[in-house]
Parts: C-alpha cells; sequence; structure tokens
C-alpha cells in the first residue's frame, strides 16, 4: 500500500521566511508622515528580490530605552524564499533595515528569519534628504552604502 502524503510533505524544502517589523510612530512617539510610502516600498523591494512579498497590519507594543512601553500600530512585512537566494540577498537586506530605522527615526527595527529575532540599529551617513523614499530611492541608499563597506560592492 501506498503511504499517503500530508499536505505539508508538499511544501518546497530548503525555503527560508524572512520578516520586517514596520512602525508607524517615531521613536519620539510621533506619526511617521511617510510610513504608507515607506511600507509599500519596503514589500515591493522583497517582491522585485524575491517574487513575492506579503504585508499586513499588526499591534505592537514595546519598551524602548525609556518611558512606559508604546503602543502602535506597526506593519509586518516578510516574504519566503530559496536559500540560495537567502544568501545572494541577505547582506542587501541588513542594510535596508538599518536604511528603515534611519529613514523611520527608530532606535532599532526588529526582524526575524525563520523565527529568530533581530534588532537591527540604525546606519550612519549624512542624510537621506532629496533621495526619494520609492524603490529605487532605497535600492539606491542600500547600495551606496554597502560600495563604501571595506571590500563592499552592491547587489
Amino acid at each position: 500500500m501506498a503511504k499517503k502524503m500530508k499536505w505539508f510533505d508538499l511544501a518546497v524544502p530548503g525555503s527560508r521566511r524572512f520578516s520586517i517589523y514596520l512602525p508607524s510612530k517615531q521613536k519620539n512617539g510621533l506619526a511617521i508622515a511617510n510610513f504608507e510610502t515607506v511600507a509599500d516600498t519596503t514589500l515591493e523591494l522583497l517582491c522585485s528580490m524575491f517574487g513575492g512579498a506579503t504585508s499586513y497590519p499588526a499591534k505592537g507594543v514595546f519598551q524602548g530605552a525609556d518611558g512606559p512601553p508604546q503602543k502602535e500600530d506597526i506593519r509586518m512585512v516578510e516574504c519566503f524564499c530559496r536559500i540560495e537566494s537567502w544568501d545572494k540577498h541577505s547582506r542587501f537586506l541588513q542594510v535596508l533595515v538599518g536604511v528603515l530605522a534611519k529613514v523611520l527615526n527608530q532606535e532599532t527595527i526588529g526582524c526575524a528569519l525563520d523565527g529568530e529575532i533581530l534588532f537591527v540599529d540604525p546606519v550612519s551617513w549624512r542624510s537621506h534628504k532629496g533621495v526619494p523614499l520609492d524603490a529605487d530611492g532605497l535600492k539606491l541608499l542600500v547600495c551606496d552604502l554597502m560600495a563604501k563597506e571595506p571590500g563592499g560592492s552592491a547587489t
């Protein structure tokens, strides 16, 4: 008798799940004016790298460096990808999350890979003023920062 397959036996082996927790408020508690643009741009970038991405609203509560816990609406942006694709794009994504932390005025931004959380600090650079916060603008910022790293190159 043939073994009956379970529906999850059809899952793609060797895939990764990457999530970014995008906060809707700055570290000072003020709303982020361009939040929807940045969230949509992040979604588009993940889609262009991995062939698809998902975004959905969520509620978050976190403890900042000072003051009481802060509640806010957040946007989850996540994707699934093959390990080879992750290996190719992971440094870009790390810098992207640091750029998002800077653009959104955060102490850190949380991201997760296969259920493990990591908090990424804002990147350091003089200014992003004048750079559009569309997919091309964010990609330009990330690639510029990666090129300035020792031995750096952008993907």
